[in-house]
């Protein structure tokens, strides 16, 4: 029987490709003629196997706080939504703690608390890196200037473990990256993501409405360059992304050419992810690869430990059972979309999960579950207050004759919709209203006008007790 009838009896799965893999060694070793034949075989079944679509399955506990995600080329794991976003809080401290490894003792750190996503300037329509506007330049010129006196004086041993700490802290930013921002993107299109514009493709990071966003990836098609795809990171994650990139990147250049001077690591001057001392000397390029991405991801820090594919899977998973009401099809089903929805889409997804936007590099970190009033920013509950009375005389229908809004005014203390909720009071606490006025406390003015969502841990008590407040008595 020939290789090509035994492989028909296979059934078209991995299990084909995996035959044709373990057999190769055989084929080598007797001579170059069958090991070629082998490859004709190998590259006909993968192409028979790509036709055919890999079949996964998620199944959702019935409380939908799990999943169960299996497929063919994954084993099935269990995955806790309280698990996962506890996880990812958790990669936002570690990157920050990463962040502060790559700075030496020497260096003023106070200074870096003095800078927020807000002290940068982006045009998104911008063809330039916003690292290179003149602005940001004067802010982080001495930041830069401070980091290389203390780093170009190390001594050979600490350059390298400085470079060893930036691919750490890398490694911590894409289990970032593959948290609740939205469907992720592809583990290549991540390892290709650029700070800069290069060649024809235009950069990847940009700053929109004091929102570090990531934007514009790779294209799979093959008759565009890119994709339009963005997605918003928290704080936490986005402002050390600003300062590894602003103030560390200049210096990292120059400790890599210290070290290896043959090579000029002009990769790192554009793209994010780069490995300037661990590549091997005989490759050229220093980029990282979707490989690598994967790599980082099946991390014993993660608690889902799978590749790329499946975090698209469990994030399109989760947005179906969870949000398809107030999303419709958004970005479900791999549609395109503006740039205002899909950003809106990871602030929803924020929202839901209770990741707090705060400011700062310290305070920056999120947190889960309740959002005290004591942390309100006075500008947003002013803006909340105007927010709930526009709300309360639309929604309520108190408009008109003097006569007919007290008489209205009077049946709503007496039924207290914005507290109760339609229907009985048992099944939902809280109206539209009062759940706009929260989420407007919580992140002012640029919340996205599709939150209506509960957040999955709920609302903090006191708040909810700040917006029935304002909403009671708007005037």
């Amino acid at each position: 029987m020939s290789l090509i009838e035994l492989v028909s009896y296979l059934p078209l799965t991995v299990s084909s490709g995996r035959f044709l893999k373990n057999s190769s060694a055989i084929f080598r070793a007797r001579g170059s003629g069958q090991w070629g034949r082998c490859c004709v075989v190998w590259y006909t079944v993968l192409r028979y196997v790509k036709l055919e679509r890999a079949v996964s399955s998620i199944l959702w506990s019935a409380d939908a706080h799990s999943l169960e995600f299996s497929s063919s080329y994954q084993d099935k794991i269990s995955i806790n939504l309280d698990n996962f976003i506890q996880n990812k809080v958790e990669a936002s401290k570690q990157l920050q703690e990463n962040l502060h490894s790559l700075f030496p003792r020497a260096f003023p750190r106070e200074k870096l608390k003095d800078l927020r996503v807000s002290s940068f300037s982006d045009n998104p329509d911008a063809l330039v890196s916003l690292f290179e506007r003149p602005d940001n330049k004067l802010l982080l010129k001495p930041l830069i200037e401070e980091l290389a006196s203390c780093l170009l004086a190390l001594t050979e041993e600490e350059m390298i473990q400085t470079l060893q700490n930036s691919q750490a802290f890398l490694q911590t930013l894409v289990r970032c990256l593959y948290g609740p921002n939205g469907v992720p993107p592809r583990a290549w299109q991540t390892a290709m993501f650029q700070h800069a514009p290069v060649l024809k493709y235009p950069r990847n990071l940009y700053i929109i409405d004091d929102m570090v966003c990531l934007g514009n990836p790779r294209a799979k098609q093959v008759h565009r360059d890119n994709y339009p795809a963005w997605w918003a990171l928290t704080e936490g994650v986005g402002l050390p992304l600003l300062i590894f990139i602003g103030v560390f990147r200049p210096v990292e250049v120059n400790l890599a050419l210290r070290l290896k001077p043959k090579r000029a690591p002009d990769e790192m001057r554009h793209f994010i992810f780069t490995r300037p001392y661990t590549q091997a000397i005989h490759k050229m390029s220093i980029l990282w690869t979707g490989k690598m991405v994967n790599k980082a991801l099946y991390s014993v820090e993660s608690n889902l430990q799978a590749e790329a594919r499946v975090h698209r899977h469990v994030m399109k998973a989760f947005l179906k059972k969870h949000l398809q009401q107030e999303l419709g099809t958004l970005l479900v089903d791999d549609q395109e979309s503006t740039r205002p929805q899909q950003l809106g889409l990871s602030k929803i997804i924020h929202g839901f999960f209770g990741l707090a936007t705060e400011t700062g590099l310290t305070e920056a970190i999120p947190q889960t579950g309740a959002i005290s009033a004591s942390n309100l920013r006075q500008s947003d509950i002013d803006f909340a207050r105007l927010v709930a009375r526009y709300l309360v005389a639309s929604k309520y229908d108190l408009t008109g004759p003097i006569e007919k809004v007290k008489a209205k005014a009077g049946s709503l203390h007496e039924c207290l919709p914005f507290l109760y909720g339609p229907g009985k009071p048992w099944e939902q606490l809280g109206d539209e209203v009062l759940v706009e006025v929260t989420t407007t406390l919580i992140y002012g003015g640029s919340q996205p006008a599709l939150l209506t969502h509960p957040p999955y841990h709920g609302y903090s008590t006191d708040v909810v007790a700040t917006a029935v407040t304002l909403v009671s008595s708007p005037r």
